[in-house]
């Protein structure tokens, strides 16, 4: 298992854990974290498959998620498309937070994305069916106003459903994302798990 990092970037204190599916060297769910101007884009990739041909997909799409992040989740995911067209595909999860705390996210395919509060309320991103590089769905993300405290959880299908709740419990973003990994784990799969707080202040 590969250990949580915590990290901060902007208005986020995050940790990501992932690792390959057993037996193999790299995985095929790759994740991005990148501050732009007054806010930070979140992005988990899961190629289709394993090994070293999913890797190669993954860090395409995430070479050009990180051209841009900035750009609206729309936009990004549509240039991660033309960039996968011709490749196995994958999906992918954007979350775009804005320093003031809006929240704007897409999923495309069942990569599982929460947004957990202070208080257990829980609220799921409803992914839209379909394949970046192969047949991208119609967009529609959704805006959130999030507040001090709030949790993101983003698992690829390496997870296991359930427990995301259960992370508020936890002191810090590199706790949850440990424990989710170690806990919620499959051993059949290419698995991560990233994880983000929004503290409603920006560092430095």
């Amino acid at each position: 298992m590969a250990a949580a990092r915590a990290e901060r970037a902007g208005a986020l204190e995050w940790a990501v854990a992932a690792r390959p599916l057993a037996g193999q060297a790299v995985s095929g769910d790759l994740h991005l974290v990148r501050r732009f101007p007054g806010g930070t884009l979140l992005a988990v990739v899961d190629a289709l498959g394993h090994g070293p041909p999913a890797a190669e997909v993954a860090a395409s799409a995430v070479r050009s998620l990180a051209e841009n992040p900035g750009r609206s989740p729309e936009d990004l995911a549509a240039a991660c498309h033309r960039a996968l067209l011709g490749s196995r595909g994958a999906i992918l999860a954007l979350a775009s937070v804005s320093d003031g705390g809006r929240l704007t996210w897409l999923g495309v395919g069942n990569i599982e994305a929460t947004l957990v509060s202070p208080g257990l309320a829980k609220t799921s991103l409803v992914p839209r069916a379909g394949i970046v590089g192969a047949g991208l769905p119609r967009l529609r993300p959704a805006t959130l106003a999030l507040l001090p405290g709030d949790l993101l959880a983003f698992t690829t299908d390496g997870i296991r459903e359930g427990g995301v709740e259960a992370i508020a419990g936890h002191a810090s973003p590199q706790e949850a994302a440990a424990w989710l990994l170690e806990t919620r784990g499959r051993e059949s799969d290419d698995a991560l798990v990233l994880v983000a707080r929004f503290t409603g202040g920006v560092a430095g």
